[in-house]
């Protein structure tokens, strides 16, 4: 944020932030989420956009962390080469 102009907020805690990155990117459609250093240690690396935010809560995270989801986990990240 040089010369304190703030470029974007963070998603989560409206803090500024101008930082993208291709590893914050919404969970569900892939499209680029601001997301500031506190919030990416809290959010666990799974983030959503504006239009997939109503998805959010405990039973999002715990379905796609699950440990009976690591096969399609590890399927997806072959295609995806990640």
């Amino acid at each position: 944020m040089p010369g304190g102009e703030v470029l974007g907020r963070c998603s989560y805690c409206n803090v500024a932030e101008d930082t993208q990155s291709s590893d914050r990117v919404c969970a569900v459609c892939r499209d680029a989420v601001l997301v500031c250093s506190g919030c990416r240690v809290v959010r666990r690396g799974v983030y959503l956009c504006s239009d997939h935010e109503s998805l959010d809560g405990p039973s999002f995270d715990q379905v796609l962390y699950h440990p009976h989801l690591e096969p399609v986990r590890a399927a997806v990240s072959k295609c995806y080469g990640r």
